[in-house]
């Protein structure tokens, strides 16, 4: 396959000001008019799956990768006029978009195209009958009046969907200690910390201050304050909005003829029914309540014998610090203290050792291409020709106004063209902590865990070879997107990978065989309550999505599992919902976070059998899963991968629940 090449010019985008986001917009909607102008003037009799279903396939390959540019810069910007602009260009597109799309003439030209019954297979198939099905999710079919209806909600979610979100990062704070108060945070820690005029520290809700600070931090009053403060993200103003955006999405799948909006989202997806996806959680509840329950017990215990107060309480504020604590004495594992083996640098070199191993590529810094902040880095993915098939973008560490978590973001979506293939471009975002003066930056374990999960996420974004946009890369069921990075986090666990990412940034001595034992020991460590906390999130969006009438009390559902499952109180006055952004992207969709570890941890055994480095494994899995996107159902590719039906067996061995009857 030859692969069309890119040049610094198609990177401007990167540097665009108010002015150039604009003209993008505009110039995007003209083009996709203009294309589907074309469409329909075409007759009836002389229909084609090229002339329709493929050419709007194509309207939208100017204006989608435009867009992603502008989705992006509203994400990483450090300039605040540039961020409103892509705030304000996203609310007007968002709404024209819709418009534009609800298009009678257009459904009847798909409509027609398909009568032809003309012979297609495999994409192409799948293509016009992805078209037939979002035409009928708009509402066409349903009489005119509640096709209007629906049109204007959809707008509605839209708008309010983006401001929810908008909210979140704009959403500053921190709280200020003594040197004192930070006892039980390493010296790395600190000196990375801001101060205030008084000399005091600032430890904001950014995740390299409040997550170390949340797992470590001796002072049960500041883990308290700094909890509370995180509790408050997005503020009431998001709760008025998801109120309204719960009410909206009931609207719109009772127009379309569903119960609820869990069993709208779920009819495309592997799950297909809303009755799978809470057969799913009650029975994973159910089966993990007894494993949870130990973990907390175990925590309560802690805490007592560590305060001296045998009537202590665990509280909410506690529930990550003495799952630490326990770590530290249950397997000798000190997260803080391994940082000194992981520094960035030596984990990229490791990590892109193990991908170029796996799939036979090579990783290429490329240093004379614009990116939006200087300390953005732009990579390029080449096969074993030489030939760049694919970019990303590592924007790692955390900036005011930036988004504030990990997460990598479709730019190009790969697609062919009749020149070649275009390669995809992505961005992975996280907020690491940032190196100092005299220390590069120093990941924990759980980060190194985080990076090759969206590392993942990359490799499939970047390593297809679907024939169209909609269907290439990360573009496949909302329940089975994390697979395949979910999968990758195994290799975080084994001893041979682990070798490769680590060394201690001074001394270059390898980590330490006790630390490896010990880490990899630490695996399933409190498994029950980890996995709880999955199953309480996914459960808490489910509930709040099938509720019948009315607009659900969002607080008091969460508050209610938190005290059912976990046995603890959250705080007064918590607007937990008001900053749980997933759902936005998820919407009554988080139960894919546990649904699609089934099929990561079935596709590991593959892995694991044949060996984590095995490059024909690899090469596998990359023609099965990573390059075919959503070409093909999801559920063929992985049977295609492992050869045999997939099975939950693997799973309920990786959550501790190895006596309970595989599916």
């Amino acid at each position: 396959m030859q692969y069309i090449p890119y040049n610094k010019e198609q990177f401007a985008w990167t540097q665009w000001g108010p002015k150039e986001i604009r003209k993008a917009y505009e110039n995007s909607i003209a083009h996709k008019e203009k294309v589907y102008a074309a469409i329909k003037l075409v007759p009836d009799f002389d229909r084609t799956f090229q002339n329709t279903i493929a050419a709007l396939e194509r309207a939208s390959y100017v204006e989608s990768p435009q867009m992603h540019y502008v989705e992006l810069l509203l994400e990483v910007s450090p300039r605040s006029d540039v961020r409103k602009a892509a705030k304000e260009t996203l609310d007007e597109y968002s709404q024209k978009i819709v418009d534009i799309e609800y298009d009678e003439d257009l459904y009847h030209a798909v409509l027609a195209c398909a009568r032809k019954n003309e012979p297609l297979e495999g994409a192409d198939k799948k293509l016009l009958e992805d078209a037939l099905r979002a035409y009928r999710r708009m509402g066409f079919g349903l009489s005119t009046e509640d096709r209007e209806e629906l049109k204007d909600i959809i707008k509605q979610i839209s708008k309010l969907s983006l401001e929810f979100s908008k909210n979140i990062n704009d959403w500053q704070g921190y709280i200020l200690v003594t040197r004192e108060e930070l006892e039980g945070l390493p010296e790395s820690y600190i000196t990375g910390l801001q101060k205030d005029n008084t000399g005091k520290y600032k430890i904001t809700l950014q995740y390299p201050d409040s997550v170390p600070f949340i797992k470590n931090a001796e002072s049960e009053q500041k883990r308290k304050e700094l909890q509370t403060k995180l509790l408050q993200k997005g503020g009431a103003v998001n709760l008025d909005i998801l109120g309204s955006l719960l009410r909206l999405r009931r609207m719109q799948a009772r127009l379309l003829g569903y119960k609820n909006h869990v069993a709208y989202q779920a009819k495309p997806r592997t799950a297909k029914t809303a009755e799978h996806i809470e057969a799913f959680l009650t029975d994973l509840a159910k089966n993990v309540s007894p494993l949870a329950a130990r973990d907390i017990t175990v925590m309560c215990d802690l805490k007592r014998t560590s305060t001296g107060n045998p009537d202590a309480v665990l509280e909410y504020h506690d529930l990550s610090y003495y799952l630490n604590e326990s770590e530290k004495q249950t397997c000798n594992v000190d997260h803080e203290k391994l940082r000194v083996y992981f520094p960035l640098e030596k984990v990229l070199d490791g990590m892109f050792a193990i991908y170029a191993k796996l799939f036979s590529v090579s990783f290429q810094k490329i240093t004379d291409y614009p990116v939006w902040h200087d300390g953005v880095e732009l990579y390029a993915i080449k096969n074993t020709e030489g030939e760049i098939i694919a970019y990303f973008f590592l924007d790692l560490y955390p900036r005011e106004n930036k988004y504030g978590h990990a997460m990598a973001f479709p730019i190009v979506q790969g697609r062919l063209l009749e020149e070649g293939y275009l390669p995809p471009v992505s961005a992975m975002v996280a907020n690491f902590p940032k190196p100092t003066s005299d220390t590069p930056t120093l990941l924990s374990h759980p980060e190194l865990t985080t990076l090759f999960h969206e590392f993942g996420h990359i490799m499939h974004g970047t390593l297809t070879q679907a024939p169209y946009a909609s269907q290439s890369g990360t573009s496949v069921a909302r329940d089975f997107v994390e697979a395949p990075s979910q999968m990758f986090e195994h290799w975080m666990w084994d001893t041979e990978s682990l070798r490769l990412v680590s060394e201690h940034y001074k001394t270059k001595e390898p980590l330490p065989d006790s630390d490896l034992k010990n880490l990899i020991k630490a695996k399933k460590h409190m498994i029950g309550y980890q996995t709880m906390r999955q199953i309480i999130f996914a459960t808490f969006d489910y509930q709040i999505h099938t509720e019948e009438e009315g607009t659900p009390d969002a607080i008091s559902t969460y508050n209610t599992l938190v005290k059912t499952y976990l046995r603890v109180q959250t705080p007064e006055g918590n607007l937990f919902p008001a900053g749980f952004g997933h759902l936005i992207g998820y919407s009554g969709g988080y139960y894919g976070y546990l649904w699609s570890e089934v099929y990561a941890c079935d596709m590991f055994t593959r892995f694991a059998a044949e060996g984590l480095l095995n490059p024909e494994t690899g090469g596998s899995y990359r023609l099965w899963i990573l390059e075919k996107g959503s070409s093909m159902d999801e559920l063929e590719e992985v049977r295609g991968f492992l050869g045999r039906e997939p099975s939950n067996r693997a799973f309920l061995q990786e959550i501790g629940l190895d006596t309970i009857k595989p599916e």
